[in-house]
């Protein structure tokens, strides 16, 4: 260890100069992040420390055993810094937030060709070291300056002596554990190795599935969609959502109306029936199909005969029926006694005629007539000169009796009257 201090001492000359250089530009301020005991180890873990007080030398303090390694020329500086680094998988390397246990270390990106990058220990970002170039810009952008007094309160480490974690050279950090002298990560999504993915979950150190359909468990299939992690069923025909109807069909995902009477495009009227898609004409006299004919009505879709006796359904039985507004009533006239002629009437071609006689006024006998036998004749008594009364007869109650009167002889004037104006005066 003596032997390689004192190589290491024996090349500070090319490096040490940059250095100086560079403090000379007012690059690395030794009055800046002047660091004080008694806490000098967990101030420069992870580190880039600079002796300010000698002529800028550069040390990396190693997390994995609180040492400082001497970085005398940039070549060496990267395959110190690549020999002090841990190993990790590609995941690990590219996070957007490392775990802690990787603050001020280098990582080895064994998945990516063995990139190596320094992971800034205060924001635990990663600078990507691709050479010496890159390791010196490291330093010249966040060495800190350290006083000699400080500087040898940390143990200075030797990269020549057996190196690896079996030997405690790194230690491993939190997270890690030593396999076949490496540091590893330990496995499992706790340590990020492997991360989840967005779609999983660490439970007990395994990556498991998201619930719901955003992380496809469960998948929501071909006719449904994901929506705020719910698989509802997709909108349109093509999903049946809503489905067409029988007289529709689904084109483009919109529900279109079929060609044909099938989809009313163009619809059958009410007597046309759809049948192979055309419009064939129904049967039966509910569709004119055939017409009924005039004295027949169509009941049921069938042509019967219309009732009464118009149509013979029932026709009119009897000679003295006739039939009218579809009725069969009594015909009118004497004939058929309707109405019948009275005892004074003769029915004579349909009609009442008032019989001839006197027995009927037809005519009439005058007064001095009587009907006998329906002829009028001549009324016996003298009221009817049936027969006359004589000259000296005058007709008292239908009987001639002799006048009253010596005109009249009823009674005679004797031989000493005379008869003056029918009264016997004596002479």
């Amino acid at each position: 260890m003596n032997k390689a201090l004192s190589e290491q001492k024996a090349r500070l000359g090319v490096f040490a100069a940059l250095f100086c250089a560079a403090l000379g530009a007012g690059i690395f301020s030794a009055s800046a992040a002047q660091i004080q005991p008694p806490d000098i180890h967990d101030l420069v873990r992870g580190k880039i420390i600079l002796q300010v007080q000698q002529k800028g030398e550069a040390f990396y303090v190693f997390p994995g055993d609180d040492y400082r390694y001497y970085l005398d020329t940039p070549d060496n500086a990267y395959k110190i810094m690549r020999l002090l680094g841990t190993e990790v998988r590609h995941n690990v390397a590219t996070a957007k937030v490392l775990p802690p246990g990787l603050a001020g270390r280098v990582i080895i990106d064994v998945d990516d060709h063995g990139k190596a990058y320094y992971i800034e220990p205060a924001h635990r970002t990663a600078t990507y070291l691709a050479g010496p170039k890159q390791v010196f810009e490291v330093i010249h952008r966040l060495g800190v300056g350290v006083t000699d007094a400080d500087i040898l309160r940390i143990p200075l480490g030797d990269p020549d002596q057996t190196n690896g974690c079996a030997y405690d050279r790194p230690k491993c950090g939190q997270d890690y554990v030593c396999r076949e002298n490496s540091c590893v990560l330990e496995p499992g999504c706790k340590y990020r190795n492997p991360s989840c993915s967005k779609s999983e979950t660490c439970v007990d150190n395994r990556c498991v599935r998201k619930p719901g359909c955003e992380f496809d468990n469960p998948s929501c299939g071909a006719s449904r969609e994901c929506v705020k992690n719910t698989c509802v069923p997709k909108a349109g025909c093509a999903y049946n959502n809503p489905g067409c109807s029988t007289k529709e069909t689904c084109i483009e995902n919109r529900c279109v109306r079929k060609p044909g009477c099938i989809g009313d495009n163009p619809a059958c009227d009410s007597k046309h029936k759809c049948v192979d898609n055309k419009c064939v004409q129904r049967i039966g006299c509910l569709y004119d199909f055939p017409v009924c004919s005039s004295d027949k009505t169509c009941v049921r879709n069938v042509c019967i005969t219309k009732d009464g006796c118009q149509y013979n359904n029932p026709a009119c039985v009897g000679a003295n029926k006739i039939c009218q507004n579809n009725k069969c009533v009594t015909k009118p006239g004497c004939a058929y006694s309707n109405p019948s002629c009275d005892s004074k009437h003769s029915c004579i071609d349909n009609q009442c005629v008032l019989k001839s006689g006197c027995a009927y006024n037809n005519p009439s006998c005058p007064a001095y007539l009587n009907c006998v036998n329906n002829v009028c004749k001549q009324k016996e008594g003298c009221m009817y000169g049936n027969p006359p009364c004589g000259i000296q007869e005058w007709c008292v109650n239908n009987r001639c009796a002799l006048r009253p009167g010596c005109a009249y002889h009823n009674p005679n004037c004797d031989s000493q009257h005379t008869c003056v104006d029918n009264v016997c005066v004596a002479r």
